[in-house]
């Protein structure tokens, strides 16, 4: 394992280093592109018909390889329009020369220079080409016409196997037409590349100098020389220098079947050039590194990432498709990007053709923390180096400022799907300084940040970073960056920052709604705390006029206040109103009646009984007219005898009226005196009742006796 990290730390530095070198700076800006200049088809014409002592090679060149005669002259400089239109990422058309026509039954792919071109007086230097001028298209260039050479049958005596794509273009080269060559072109045409940082870069791997022309013979003899027989073509766009489009890199294929290619482009930083960018030129390369550095891999098609899956896996010792923001790249290869481009990753990984021993992908400064995607890699002493990483991570968190903040932490996952550890944890949030501060690891996936705050105290910063301090960084901790070896020596190099979204809280929340059984809401109260852990309780919410709590419909009434906003619901149902009866007591509480002190009844006084009348004699009676009412006692059961004060049998007596048909005092008072005693109000009643009665029949007699 100290071995292993020995040999390939420096490399990782290296790459680094290489990266941001690569990009000129941290941003690599999209005006990197050289300036345009005015060179013609023509002119390109000339350069190569002035090259009448161009050699390729130390030994002498053969007749056929030798440039064509200045001295001949085309019969036409006709310039064909442009073919399509393009928006402002896109070149501009382009104008292309047409020679001479002459035998129409072939279509060759490219038109071979000849000897009757014309040519400007004199030469111009190719690297002032333009895009403009040197975008030219497969399609543009063929024609009916048939070149002077035949392309069947190259000078050399040698045939060349054409291996064509159907691949539609997609981006910034959709002038290039699909097109399936019948034949190979001849060593002395024009290799034509669109873009001229690529094209200077094409030439530059060729030694061509000055206005030496690149042509198919140049790259069908490369590395027949001896000297350059074990070099593979090292093309490199570095240095802050940019391209936007592969167009006319196709070419290569025509390169010795036992020659590769390394390739470094740095794409230009330009969201909507990656967003267009066509790969289809380099399906049919040989590659032994293809390293492709851009800050907008995120923005590139579906389409463009399996094109470049299309490139043979299985002779590439290393890719690299990377980035050169060190974990500030917001725009770079996500993570289903990944899972898109895995199997091909993985064959490269696993097809043992590593310069040192092993197989390197280098997928930095991009927004990856899924490697799952990677998980079939199983050939010995592979290496991953992912570090450089940016994340946003949407799914928010509450955080009480200035308050212990516990979190997960499980946005990185390894090749098998386990988490990634940081187990030396770093946060821009861990003071009010806004400084680099370390966090604490709790272990199973769990950060906290002791004292959180918002970053620059700005309220707009709505979120909070960790991940590992960082590989590239001075000082710090030890492990600066998650390092996994898995079975066979397999190592995943990785660091992350990981922007974290949040909901910033003065205080601890608690919101309580009181509900009814029905679901209706009665109220809502929120009480905020004042530090997480302290205690609450919301008993005196029970108590609501006309309702009654049910508990076990409810939430708890204690707790304690924490870090996420917590909220309770409290069920009541309602009270039944309660009915009183018209006219007496509420039913449910009947009232007791006082008994008071009941009143005793008078006894009453017997008197002194009178006597008996004899039977038969109706008895004394009362004469009308006289000075007093005589009252004299009648027989029993006369029917006319009315108890004159006993109780006793036989104490009856006929009282009759007056003559004036009214009872005098006496009588009254023995009338009074005969009515049984009951309490005062009946006494009263019941004595006027006898004495209306008395009157009447005392009438009743007078009238009586006055007709007898």
């Amino acid at each position: 394992m100290m071995s292993h990290n020995l040999t390939r730390a420096p490399l990782v530095l290296a790459l680094i280093a290489g990266g941001l070198l690569a990009s000129g700076e941290v941003t690599a800006q999209a005006d990197d592109t050289p300036a345009a200049a005015a060179t013609t088809q023509n002119q390109k014409s000339v350069a190569l018909a002035d090259q009448s002592s161009v050699t390729l090679t130390p030994a002498a060149q053969p007749a056929e390889d030798a440039t064509i005669n200045e001295s001949a002259a085309p019969t036409t400089d006709e310039t064909t329009p442009p073919t399509t239109t393009t928006d402002e990422s896109e070149p501009p058309a382009v104008d292309s020369a047409t020679p001479d026509p002459v035998d129409d039954s072939t279509t060759g792919s490219m038109k071979a220079v000849t000897n009757d071109e014309t040519t400007d007086s004199t030469a111009t230097n190719p690297d002032t080409i333009t895009a403009k001028e040197t975008a030219k298209t497969i399609d543009k260039q063929k024609s009916p016409e048939k070149p002077v050479v035949d392309p069947t049958t190259p000078k050399d005596g040698t045939t060349t196997a054409v291996r064509s794509t159907t691949a539609t273009p997609t981006g910034l080269a959709k002038t290039a037409a699909k097109v399936t060559p019948q034949s190979d072109p001849a060593d002395d045409e024009l290799v034509m590349i669109a873009d001229p940082t690529l094209e200077q870069a094409v030439r530059d791997s060729f030694s061509l100098k000055g206005d030496a022309p690149l042509t198919y013979g140049v790259i069908r003899r490369y590395g027949t020389n001896g000297f350059d027989g074990q070099v593979p073509l090292n093309i490199k766009i570095i240095n802050g220098k940019t391209i936007t489009s592969f167009e006319g890199l196709d070419a290569l294929k025509y390169l010795p079947q036992n020659k590769m290619i390394t390739f470094y482009a740095t794409i230009a930083d330009d969201k909507q050039v990656a967003a267009n960018l066509d790969f289809s030129p380099l399906v049919n390369l040989r590659f032994k590194q293809f390293e492709v550095s851009s800050n907008y891999f995120g923005a590139m098609s579906d389409t463009a990432l399996q094109t470049i899956m299309q490139i043979d896996p299985t002779i590439i010792d290393s890719v690299s498709l990377s980035g050169s923001l060190y974990m500030k790249n917001k725009n770079g290869m996500t993570n289903r990007q990944l899972a898109i481009l895995g199997p091909w990753l993985t064959t490269v990984a696993n097809n043992g053709h590593g310069a040192y021993g092993f197989n390197h992908l280098t997928l930095t400064n991009n927004c990856l923390t899924d490697f799952t995607p990677l998980s079939g890699i199983t050939t010995k002493d592979a290496w991953i180096t992912a570090i450089g990483q940016y994340y946003d991570n949407p799914d928010p968190i509450n955080i009480v400022i200035g308050q212990p903040a516990i979190f997960s932490a499980t946005e990185s996952i390894g090749f098998l799907g386990e988490p990634l550890i940081f187990n030396a944890p770093y946060s821009f949030n861990a003071n009010d300084e806004g400084t680099y501060a370390p966090i604490t690891n709790l272990g199973n996936g769990k950060l906290q940040i002791d004292t959180p705050f918002i970053y620059d105290n700005d309220p707009i910063n709505n979120w909070i970073t960790y991940g590992p301090y960082g590989f590239i960084f001075a000082g710090g901790p030890s492990e600066k960056y998650v390092d996994v070896i898995y079975p066979n020596n397999i190592e995943l190099q990785y660091d992350v920052r990981i922007y974290r979204q949040v909901n910033w809280l003065e205080h601890p929340q608690l919101t309580i709604k009181l509900m009814t059984t029905d679901g209706q809401e009665l109220a809502t109260v929120d009480r905020d705390g004042k530090l997480i852990g302290d205690a609450f309780d919301v008993t005196d919410l029970t108590k609501r006029d006309g309702y009654t709590f049910v508990a076990d419909k409810s939430d708890d009434l204690t707790g304690t206040y924490q870090q996420d906003p917590q909220t309770l619901t409290l069920v009541f149902k309602k009270t039944p109103p309660t009915v009183t009866p018209p006219g007496g007591p509420d039913p449910e509480t009947p009232e007791t009646p006082d008994p008071g002190n009941p009143e005793v009844p008078e006894t009453p006084d017997p008197g002194n009984p009178g006597t008996p009348g004899e039977p038969g004699n109706p008895g004394n009676v009362v004469t009308p007219g006289g000075d007093g009412d005589l009252v004299t006692p009648d027989k029993p059961g006369s029917g006319n005898n009315v108890q004159t004060g006993g109780a006793g049998a036989g104490s009856t007596a006929t009282v009759m009226p007056t003559a004036t048909g009214t009872l005098n005092h006496d009588q009254a008072q023995q009338q009074q005196a005969a009515l049984p005693q009951t309490d005062e109000s009946s006494q009263t009643f019941l004595a006027t009742l006898g004495a209306a009665c008395l009157a009447l029949l005392s009438g009743l007699g007078l009238a009586l006796f006055k007709r007898r």
